[in-house]
């Protein structure tokens, strides 16, 4: 029973972690759920033979057409342009295909489901093979705290691939502080929930490479006795198996469609944003050839306007047309290195404020149903899918979700004291349980290589390090049931008569 006790645990506390979800009656959609849910929905029509659901989640640029609001497209049948764009690289077809299944056949609640049994699956291996918590109760304690006071009830319930960051470094935390106490089954099931967390973003697959990394600098700084050679080449096993998926994807649409898939020009929208781009972009344009000079009268804007907006006064990709997209896609590296050459003290300024603000910026915010949003979802999304937003209890005003952000503030803010108060207190308070407080450190890791990856590389938003900072919260829960054991099992042999 023992053996499998993780993963019946796991249903406990998948039930859990989904109340932030039926509370609110629905999932939480974004604007980008689109985008994965059409795409996986093509994929079932075509390799499966399902026909429903691809012709309900129309292109954005379409439904923007047909709203007569893009004004910036070629001549021509303008409607089969915006259709036959080249495919984004950025929206896995892998979590699409997820998304897709679990619109189709249970109007997204599977996807809150399997999202849910994976985290609590992996919050189950670190009580019951990790920290050897035998008991249930700790468990459900601590589930039942992340769920009612942290953002990971809310990000379970987005229909995004958001949730799979947060894995990465659970799986990592586990793989290299727990690895001989892990049974194969165990490393079979987080191989499997980490090569597809990496697979389903270029971020995920960034911050794997990221912790990889970190891991290989720690080993030299490690006593020979202590390395981990052996678990990093497990984690190194995952980047590969995840960027084939990904190579697999690219090629087989390359192969499809006569082009590769197109990557979204988040860096060259935060050089922009964040200045130096735009110093680059008023000293040498049109001079230097990007095609982002094309819009130098138009800029700056912020980083979500450069790609996602349909405005003709502030929107770039989303306007552009198909040469155009791809040229802005393929040159945001070189203009990056440009920018870099032209300012270089101020591009590493930059990124390192905002990945300061990053680690600032948690709220639930970009869950909001805006007036914004609600314009974007009752036009662009299936109208039994607006329904089912409309009626949620998160569009019927903000009070729930700011109630929700300012427990998760509390939470953050109590358990960086309670890990600061625990670590302060040395190695005596955590004797009982070897291993934890590198758990907790590689935990904390993974928050700011969060913020180093999202923060530096696209912009500073709420929604990015949301999705990750509950793992402090965790790390804190987990301590505390350690501590709150090791007393017990004290008091109770001071009391034991045979003592």
């Amino acid at each position: 029973m023992t053996k499998f006790k993780p993963y019946w645990l796991g249903l406990i506390g998948a039930f859990m972690l989904c109340s932030f979800g039926l509370v609110n009656g629905y999932a939480v959609l974004f604007s980008d759920s689109r985008s994965y849910v059409r795409g996986g929905s093509i994929v079932l029509q075509k390799v499966l033979g399902v026909e429903e659901g691809v012709e309900r989640w129309q292109p954005r640029q379409a439904k923007a057409l047909i709203a007569g609001k893009v004004v910036a497209m070629p001549t021509g049948d303008r409607k089969d342009k915006v259709v036959a764009n080249p495919v984004t690289g950025n929206r896995s077809i892998y979590y699409g295909i997820l998304a897709a299944v679990g619109y189709l056949y249970s109007d997204f609640w599977l996807v809150v489901a399997v999202q849910a049994y994976v985290v609590a699956t992996l919050i189950a291996l670190v009580f019951v093979r990790g920290v050897n918590q035998a008991g249930v109760a700790p468990y459900v304690i601590v589930m039942a705290l992340l769920s009612a006071f942290t953002s990971v009830g809310p990000t379970i319930a987005y229909i995004m691939p958001d949730i799979f960051a947060p894995v990465i470094i659970l799986v990592t935390a586990l793989v290299l502080v727990y690895w001989r106490k892990l049974q194969p089954g165990d490393r079979l099931f987080l191989f499997g929930a980490c090569v597809f967390a990496a697979a389903v973003h270029p971020s995920h697959l960034l911050i794997t490479g990221m912790a990889i990394g970190l891991g290989v600098i720690a080993q030299f700084f490690m006593a020979r006795a202590q390395r981990k050679w052996r678990e990093l080449a497990f984690l190194v096993a995952i980047f590969a198996s995840a960027s084939a998926l990904m190579l697999a994807f690219n090629l087989a649409t390359t192969r499809l469609t006569g082009e590769k898939p197109m990557m979204l020009p988040h860096i060259t929208a935060h050089l922009v944003e964040m200045g130096p781009g735009m110093d680059y972009i008023d000293a040498y344009c049109p001079q230097a050839g990007f095609a982002v000079c094309k819009y130098k009268a138009r800029l700056p804007v912020g980083w979500v306007d450069f790609m996602f907006s349909v405005d003709p006064d502030k929107g770039i990709f989303e306007l552009a047309d198909r040469e155009t997209r791809r040229a802005l896609s393929d040159e945001q590296v070189a203009f990056a290195l440009a920018v870099f050459r032209h300012e270089p003290l101020q591009v590493i300024g930059g990124a390192a404020r905002d990945v300061v603000l990053q680690l600032q910026r948690f709220s639930l915010d970009n869950m909001k149903v805006t007036p914004k949003a609600r314009a974007n979802f009752s036009t662009s999304f299936p109208p039994d899918v607006w329904a089912g937003i409309r009626a949620s209890r998160i569009a019927q005003g903000d009070d729930f979700l700011d109630l929700m952000s300012r427990f998760n503030l509390i939470a953050v803010l109590g358990s960086l004291a309670v890990l600061g108060a625990a670590l302060a207190g040395g190695r005596q308070r955590l004797q009982a349980t070897p291993g934890l407080t590198w758990f907790c450190v590689l935990l904390f890791t993974g928050v700011v290589v969060n913020a180093v990856v999202c923060g530096a590389l696209a912009s500073p938003d709420p929604r990015f390090q949301a999705r990750v900072i509950w793992l402090i919260p965790l790390a804190a829960l987990v301590l505390i049931a350690e501590i709150v054991r090791g007393r017990r099992l004290a008091a109770g042999a001071a009391t034991d008569p045979r003592r």
